[in-house]
């Protein structure tokens, strides 16, 4: 997805600010500066992808430059070339907003871009002063990379002190300052770091040229350009996520009374929020619709114990259409009344509006509490018809909306903000072979949806002449993750009694009504709601990938795994552990956990023995009651130190490894090896210059793979994936 929609501002979507230079003369040398672009794209993609708002304001206000080395091919990044690729990124550039015009309570968070720029017109700035000021008062996020900082220098504490004074951070340093072309060392006012420890900051710099970040108190500053995605990330990270509240019908693998194949739909919604980056999900409602509601609660059960987060409530809401005559309070709606007296929640309502709507009337205190209701249903015409394919004469119901019309009107009266999502977009949006193809490839949660998802494409393609099928509750959810991927419109809605056409299809006389949920400009009506007319292409692609890879180490990360201890005698050591705190030996399907004289190559290489020969006793010990693994070694070759060091309470070093289970080994190994601080122990102890490892090796015929690393307090931590989740298996 490469390119952006211009849109209004959406309500309760977290914004970011984001602010360059004005400045473009490099002094007197006749040559041009202006901010340097990766230390723009950089922040202003990550915060776009993960579904803040973005604005970009300069110091003038009005067109912004970057520097021109910054956009030559030897430096220009990829965040660069995608941003020069996207129209309305680059309009953004031509009117950006004037800092002296910014007010602090729009924004959630200000990141300063860098660029030698900033050192004639940031510090400079009473505009720009203000506001760094205002945001530190306020306790929000401040971010900077480079010569960003300079933004710092003005800016003051409520005490009147400078900002910057005993706070650590960095930016450019003067190492750095002197590997840049000639002209810039010649032109330069000042030096960065210089000022900054000038103004008594603690300054604090690594490496030059190395990815370096320093955080205290809200303030996250990065050293250079090679800085700016860490930075942007710790950023990211430290930003609140949006707290959402799932409502669904979940039917993945059910079946109608009518024995029709049910809607695998809504599992790519759920599954895409727990995983998707900026959001946490904070429960789940189910409801009745494509399959009753006993059925839809112990599908959703089954999907969060399997991959959602640990400790999700999941509870079971109303069986049929709400009665407005004799309301019924459910656990559904407890438990959501429970969860806004604690936090604000946005709704992804994936199925009827039922238990929404109950709560609207059963709790009305806490309805302002309710930042957004997110649902799959409307149409912008009577003439807008759910037609799939050309084998479809009868169209669909606007299922969501049908089975519950009252409960939908409710929410419009509700005053609370509504986004539609209808099916003229969903129609946009297809899950094809390719897609498939994405989920077969992925074991665990690619493997499980695309098993369900292959007969309903089938059913699809056969009954509709359709090219795959729709995707809608889960636009619902991609939404909640990412607005800025959709094109939508604030437009009146209203419920109006038109001819059936699921009765008549497409072309026949009417000769029955239905209530039409509609919204659009040409609607007479006081109420209205956001509504979605287009989705970014390659949407499903994009939302596939995610759930399969979601590129979130809090979501790759899924269990605690082991404790591995290396011992000189098992049988001892077994006897110890079950003595003292109450250890068994562990079992899996295959029978006791033991396996003496392991001798794997892969095992060697991934445990750091780069020449491949080990000869090691593993056993596995499992405690009843809290869960816990224990992994004792006893090795033969190579032998380590036997001498036991023993540390006080406050010494740094641990056990000697911490296991985590992990849904991808390959993409965590890829994160964490470019992580500072982070050492791969498979790296060789005297490795040439820009050696790199291979991949973790499947440890044959174990269907796992794993790593150990180690993080810069001691800890040795193994990453292990490839065994079912949850189910010791070994190695």
């Amino acid at each position: 997805m490469t390119d952006t929609w211009e849109k209004p501002e959406l309500d309760h979507q977290k914004s970011v600010l984001l602010v360059v230079t004005s400045h473009t003369e490099l002094g007197n040398t006749g040559q041009k500066t202006g901010f340097w672009f990766e230390e723009l794209a950089t922040p202003f993609w990550g915060f776009y992808d993960a579904g803040y708002a973005v604005t970009i304001a300069s110091i003038k206000g009005g067109k912004a430059s970057p520097d021109p080395l910054s956009a030559e091919k030897e430096y220009i990044s990829k965040s660069a070339k995608r941003f020069l690729a996207s129209k309305t990124a680059m309009a953004m550039l031509d009117r950006t907003l004037c800092i002296d015009d910014v007010s602090c309570r729009r924004f959630n968070t200000i990141f300063l871009c860098g660029g030698h720029g900033t050192l004639w017109d940031f510090s400079q700035s009473k505009g720009l002063a203000r506001v760094v000021s205002e945001f530190y008062a306020a306790e929000k996020l401040i971010g900077a990379v480079c010569h960003g900082p300079t933004g710092l220098l003005s800016a003051q504490k409520t005490n009147g002190e400078a900002l910057v004074k005993g706070l650590k951070l960095t930016s450019f340093t003067d190492a750095e300052e002197k590997l840049v072309p000639p002209a810039y060392i010649q032109a330069l006012p000042y030096h960065l770091e210089d000022a900054l420890r000038g103004e008594q900051a603690d300054f604090i710099a690594g490496k030059p040229e190395s990815r370096h970040v320093e955080v205290e108190r809200g303030l996250i500053t990065g050293q250079n350009p090679q800085s700016s995605s860490l930075v942007t990330q710790t950023v990211l990270d430290a930003m609140e996520k949006k707290i959402v509240w799932i409502d669904t019908n979940l039917s993945i693998g059910a079946q109608s009374p009518s024995g029709a194949l049910c809607n695998v739909d809504d599992v790519f919604g759920v599954l895409h929020l727990f995983n998707a980056v900026s959001v946490k999900v904070e429960g789940i409602s189910t409801v009745f619709g494509n399959s009753d509601v006993e059925t839809a609660l112990a599908q959703t059960r089954n999907l969060d114990n399997r991959f959602g987060p640990i400790g999700l409530p999941v509870v079971k809401g109303a069986a049929a259409a709400m009665d407005i005559h004799q309301l019924v309070e459910t656990d559904a709606t407890k438990a959501l009344a429970q969860a806004l007296e604690a936090k604000r929640l946005t709704l992804v309502v994936l199925g009827p509006a039922t238990n929404i709507a109950t709560f609207v009337l059963l709790h009305p205190e806490l309805v302002h509490r309710i930042d957004q209701i997110i649902f799959p249903a409307g149409r912008s015409s009577e003439t807008c018809h759910f037609i799939a394919g050309p084998r479809q004469d009868t169209p669909f119901n606007d299922l969501n909306f049908d089975l519950d019309p009252d409960a939908v009107q409710i929410l419009l009266e509700s005053e609370i903000p509504l986004v539609l999502i209808p099916f003229e977009t969903a129609h946009n949006v297809w899950i094809t072979p390719k897609e498939l193809d994405i989920l077969d490839n992925c074991p665990g949660v690619g493997t499980f949806l695309g098993d369900y998802s292959r007969p309903w494409y089938d059913y699809w393609v056969k009954s509709y002449g359709a090219k795959g099928f729709n995707l809608f509750g889960a636009l619902a959810a991609g939404f909640a993750s990412n607005p800025n991927l959709f094109k939508v419109s604030r437009v009146p809605a209203r419920i109006k009694i038109c001819p059936d056409d699921t009765r008549t299809g497409r072309f026949g006389e009417p000769d029955s009504y239905k209530p039409f949920l509609l919204a659009s400009a040409q609607c007479v009506s006081p109420k209205k709601v956001w509504f979605c007319h287009d989705v970014a292409p390659g949407f499903a692609r994009d939302l596939v990938s995610r759930i399969v890879n979601p590129k979130d180490m809090s979501k790759l990360v899924s269990a605690v795994s082991h404790l591995n201890v290396v011992v000189d005698d098992l049988d001892n050591a077994t006897a110890f552990y079950r003595r003292t705190l109450g250890f068994e030996p562990a079992y899996n399907e295959d029978g006791k956990m033991d396996y003496p004289n392991l001798t794997l190559t892969s095992f060697a290489k991934d445990a750091g023995f780069l020449e491949g020969t080990v000869n090691v006793d593993i056993r596995f010990l499992h405690h009843p009651v809290a869960g816990l693994y224990l992994e004792l070694m006893r090795y033969h070759y190579p032998k380590g130190d036997p001498d036991i060091t023993i540390k006080n309470t406050n010494d740094m070093g641990g056990i000697r490894h911490a296991a985590l289970e992990i849904t991808d080994v390959q993409a965590v190994f890829d994160y964490l090896k470019e992580q500072p601080g982070v050492t791969m122990v498979r790296y060789p102890n005297k490795k040439t210059e820009g050696e790199e490892p291979g991949p973790p090796m499947t440890l044959d015929p174990f269907p796992m793979a794993f790593f150990y690393w180690r993080d810069p307090y001691g800890v040795q931590w193994e990453m292990e994936g490839g065994r079912k989740r949850g189910y010791l298996r070994g190695i």
